[in-house]
């Protein structure tokens, strides 16, 4: 991605399309279009909600042609569901806010891939057997693709990790835990998918 500008934002990385200018926003140009409000009406509008909608409209400013958006919570439901993208990733799926997204792996892992879109490749760690028949289930029914990614040879190196992914490239990074070296291998998977 060389010659490539980048902004940093809380909700993920914006890459500059090619040729546009390369001078970051200024803090006032952020805090001005944080203050804008997209002209819509939405009746009960939570904090995140909110700050994703500014984030919106910064990212469209800065004439970005990529952006890495996190979803905040499952996936169906999150506010982040509005964007199109050109690959939809799920980490992995855990028992947590079961409150909302449902009491077992398999129900959140159906709020989670509601992030998929059809045609649109969908990558995933590795998944327990019931969230897996429920991401399969729905990739089906839905019509999109997916990848497993997965990582091996995970271990310390310096004051990180070192792992191999499945094209066999060894990666080095200054990140602790093998889940961060899954994540990072579905991160650089995502990229060669993104970039085709």
């Amino acid at each position: 991605m060389a010659g490539r500008h980048s902004t940093w934002l809380p909700f993920g990385w914006l890459g500059k399309k090619q040729g546009a200018s390369s001078r970051n926003t200024t803090e006032s140009e952020i805090v001005s279009l944080s203050d804008t409000t997209f002209q819509i009406s939405i009746p009960a509008c939570s904090l995140l909600e909110e700050v994703f909608q500014r984030v919106v409209r910064i990212i469209a400013y800065e004439d970005n042609d990529a952006a890495v958006i996190e979803v905040g919570l499952g996936g169906r439901i999150d506010s982040t569901n509005v964007v199109t993208s050109r690959v939809s990733v799920l980490t992995a799926v855990h028992l947590e806010h079961t409150e909302i997204l449902g009491e077992t792996r398999e129900l959140i892992a159906l709020e989670k891939a509601g992030i998929a879109r059809p045609g649109i490749p969908f990558l995933h760690g590795p998944l327990a057997a019931d969230a897996m028949g429920a991401v399969a289930a729905r990739a089906v029914a839905e019509d999109f693709p997916i990848e497993e990614v997965r990582v091996a040879d995970v271990v310390p190196a310096g004051k990180g990790i070192r792992f191999s992914t499945a094209s066999g490239q060894v990666i080095e990074a200054g990140i602790l835990g093998e889940h961060q070296a899954v994540n990072l291998g579905l991160a650089i998977r995502a990229v060669e998918v993104f970039l085709g």
